[in-house]
This record gives C-alpha cells, structure tokens and sequence, in this order.
C-alpha cells in the first residue's frame, strides 16, 4: 500500500514538473509541438536586406521557352512569393543584388502583374545606361524601402505607367531616379542624393513627383520635353539647381519651398567657352589656310599679280565672323548670369 502511495505521488509530481516545463518553453516561444506555427510567427519578423545575396536577376512577363524567367519562375525561388493579382502580388524582399558592372541588378520588363520590391540593396550596377532597379514597359509596381547606391543609374524607368515608386534611398549614383517615355507615375517620398540628375523625366505625362528630399545633387529635379506633370511639395537642399523644365509645357510646381525653376538650359560655362574657341580656332584655320594656297598659287605659275584685294576681303570676312560669335558668346553669357542664384 505504502509502495502504491509513493509511486502516486511521484506520478502527480511529475506531472506537475512537466506541466511547468512546458508552460516555459512556450512563454518563451519555443513552439516544439507545431513546427508549422513556429514557421508562420517567424515570416512575420523581416530578415535584413542581405538575408539572399543574388547575382542579376531579369523578370520577363512575355519570355517563352524553356528556362524563361517569367513570374512563374520568379514565383518558384526563395526570394518571390504571391500570385500577382492586387489582393496578393508578387513580393520580391529582402535581397542584396551586387551588378558587377555590366548589368543592371534587378529587370522587370513586360509585366502588368502586381509586385512589390522592397527591403532591398542594389548596387554596383556602374555601366552606362545600368540600373540598380530597372522597369521596362511596366504597370502595377510598388517599389518601396530599397536603396540604390554607386550604381549609373539608380531606378531606371522606360516606357511605363501607373507605378509607385516611394520611400526610397537613392544616393551616389550617375543619376538618381531616371524616367523616360512614362506616364501616370507618382514618386513619392524618396531621398535623392549626391547624384547629377536627383529625378529626371524625359517625354513623360502626367506623373506626380511629391514629397521627395532632394540633396547634393547638381540638378534636382530635371524634366526635358515633359507635359502636364506634377511637381509638389518637394525639399531640395545644396543642389546647384532646384529644377529645370526644358521645352516642357503645362507642369505644375506647388509647395516646393524657395525652389525657382529655370524654363531652359542651366549656366554652363565650360561648354560655352569651348565652343566659342572651337569656332574661332576653326575660321582663324580656315583663313590662313586659303591665304597660303592663293599665296602659293600665285608663286608656283611667276603670275605678278598682287592678290592683296582679296587678302584684305577674306581676313576682313574672318575678323567679322570672329566679332559677331564673341558677341553671341558676351550675349550669352550676360543672359545666364540674370539667372538668380
């Protein structure tokens, strides 16, 4: 009986030293019971941006054949997941993507999925016309929270619309946010820095550039034979130019602080002065060399014959055409130093 009382005790102990056993392992988050929920709670913390170092990556939405790089592929690796559809796109996260030089990080081109490419770094894409990310005739893209650095160009946009483009970093590039051919675009709360071009929209319509911090850049926002487009409470600081709007019609510029926007070509001395020392040096050339070969015309066939008449018109010509660029060049200048500062 007393062998039976003790082996009863020692059973509900126990029990009891189990029971507190797993009361800790689980206010600790060790969930051994259900590896699948463990999993789930996991997913929900992000890893950091170099959790997948990649090489290059190209997404072609129309690519056919076998091995195509098509959403399906993209689906089927660690990095992609979603369907593609507004309720639940395509999510590319978390990836560090090294260019190499010679391509640009990530394409996607030919797409009108929905996706969002976030929580990323691309760089070293430095090549010309390379880009950290580049979208290629593309609809339905939300790129958010990635940064760009060192790359020719950090986000590369061509002939798109109706994607988002914000909260971005995009520093130390060629140029920063490049746009071309694009319409209904909105970028939106990016920090655009030490670049030449922050954002540039080359024959865009009716896209919304907003809320972006733009800094150290030599131009900050540059719009060349863009319409209708929206420029609104952006914050430049220490760019050589806030904006310029080159053969562009109908943009509109609110809440953009003290920025003032130059209707036409910024001030650029080095390429004024080059060219008019290219031209003078290119008449004064031809002028001495006509006069050489009359000169020596003259001489070879013993004609007696002064050719001063026509020395004096053609030096005269030359001496005219000299005087009128420099006052091209005096003019030109005059009007870029009426440019505020």
């Amino acid at each position: 009986m007393r062998d039976y009382s003790k082996n009863l005790i020692v059973f509900f102990i126990t029990i009891l030293s189990c029971s507190q056993i797993a009361t800790v392992l689980i206010s600790h988050d060790f969930l051994l019971v259900n590896p699948v929920i463990k999993n789930e709670v996991s997913t929900l913390n992000l890893h950091p941006s170099a959790f997948w170092n990649l090489s290059s990556i190209e997404i072609d939405g129309t690519a056919i054949g076998v091995g195509a790089h098509t959403w399906t592929w993209a689906e089927s690796q660690p990095w992609c997941s979603g369907s593609g559809i507004l309720a639940d796109p395509y999510i590319i996260e978390n990836v560090t993507i090294q260019g190499n030089g010679f391509s640009s990080c990530i394409t996607i081109k030919n797409s009108n999925s929905y996706f969002t490419l976030t929580n990323s770094t691309f760089y070293d894409a430095v090549d010309i016309s390379y880009a950290g990310i580049e979208l290629n005739n593309v609809s339905n893209a939300y790129i958010t929270n990635n940064t760009c650095y060192d790359n020719y160009l950090g986000i590369k946009v061509l002939n798109s619309k109706d994607n988002l483009l914000e909260g971005n970093v995009i520093k130390d590039n060629n140029d920063g946010i490049f746009i071309d051919f694009c319409e209904k675009n909105i970028v939106s709360d990016n920090i655009v820095d030490n670049n030449r071009w922050g954002i540039y929209l080359g024959y865009c319509i009716n896209n919304i550039v907003k809320n972006n911090s733009l800094i150290n850049n030599l131009y900050g926002i540059y719009l060349f034979r863009s319409i209708f487009n929206n420029i609104t409470g952006n914050d430049f600081s220490n760019n050589d130019r806030c904006v310029v709007d080159l053969e562009g019609e109908g943009n509109v510029y609110e809440n953009n602080g003290d920025c003032i926007v130059y209707y036409g070509e910024p001030f650029d001395p080095f390429f004024l002065i080059l060219s008019t020392t290219i031209s003078i040096s290119l008449i004064s050339i031809a002028c001495i060399t006509f006069l050489m070969v009359r000169t020596n015309y003259f001489k070879k066939r013993n004609i007696d014959r002064s050719p001063k008449r026509v020395n004096l018109i053609v030096i005269s010509a030359s001496a005219i055409a000299i005087i009128i660029i420099l006052l091209i060049f005096l003019t030109e200048i005059l009007r870029l130093l009426s440019y505020p500062l």
